[in-house]
Parts: structure tokens; C-alpha cells; sequence
């Protein structure tokens, strides 16, 4: 059954990329509550939960996601990174990465609103200022086919 990662996947829907790899895929998160709010997914799309994928693939999405979050730590006003493994809004693996300011609590994190999309023009600035540069490439990430943000809409 198709949903919205997996249009996404197919190139169906357009998202906020900030990285890419051969096979998996980190966006910025269109119902954001905060700067930068990022969904991490496998580009398989015959499974329903991390948990049903292989323990070796549930690993590099892990160290995938790892990646980007040592990335989100080192940009200015970054203290922390939450993160949360989900899987009942959209049927699909996907972890979610949220860079976190001095002060904020994952309490506020997780007060979702899931019925107002984000601003394009909030998540145009979080792509510029998120994105993985070309250095992703090569450096340790999961598979050799890295390739760095830029929006596909």
C-alpha cells in the first residue's frame, strides 16, 4: 500500500531534502514544530516499522540518523538533538530528529499539531541552514552513494 513516504521516495512529492544516500532518505518534516524537525526513512518501502526491518538495515538507518544528528549538533544554538522512532501517522520505518535550543524540553517536543503543515518559507530556511554539505560524502556514511540536500519541488 502506497503512502506519503513512499510518493516521496518515488520522487511522487516533493520534499525538503537534507541528505540522501543510497538507501535512505532524511527530510525536513512538514508539520515542524521546531527549526530544522527532520523524518529519517529507509527507501524499502515493504515495511511498516522499524522493528520489521533486518537488525543489519535497522543499524545503518540508526547510524544514518546518527550522522545528521552529529551534524545538527555542531550548527550554532543547537544544545541537543531529541529523537523518536514513530510509525503511527504515516505506516512506514522512519525516525525523527529534533535539534533542540538551550531550554527546550522534550515535553514541547512531542506537543505535535498534525493538522497545520509548516510555512514553506520556514522550511526553505531550515533546508538552507540544515542541509549536509558534500563532506557527508565519504565520511563515514552508510553507503557510498551520499548525496547532500537541495529541495526536490
Amino acid at each position: 500500500m502506497s503512502n506519503v513516504f513512499h510518493k516521496i521516495i518515488d520522487g511522487e512529492l516533493p520534499c525538503y531534502k537534507v541528505a540522501e544516500s543510497e538507501g535512505y532518505l532524511a527530510f525536513l518534516d512538514i508539520f515542524a514544530k521546531f527549526e530544522g524537525q527532520t523524518v529519517v526513512i529507509p527507501k524499502r518501502k515493504d515495511l511498516v516499522y522499524v522493528w520489521d526491518m533486518p537488525q543489519v538495515e535497522a543499524g545503518e538507518l540508526m547510524e544514518f540518523s546518527h550522522r545528521i544528528a552529529s551534524h545538527y549538533r555542531g550548527i550554532d544554538g543547537v544544545e541537543m538533538v531529541y529523537s523518536y522512532i514513530s510509525g503511527n501517522q504515516t505506516p512506514h520505518p522512519h525516525i525523527n530528529l529534533v535539534p533542540a535550543k538551550k531550554g527546550q524540553f522534550i515535553t514541547e517536543v512531542f506537543d505535535f499539531d498534525f493538522v497545520k503543515p509548516t510555512d514553506s518559507d520556514i522550511l526553505e530556511a531550515s533546508q538552507a541552514k540544515y542541509t549536509l554539505d558534500d563532506s557527508f560524502v565519504g565520511s563515514g556514511a552508510v553507503d557510498s552513494g551520499v548525496v547532500a540536500g537541495g529541495s526536490t519541488h
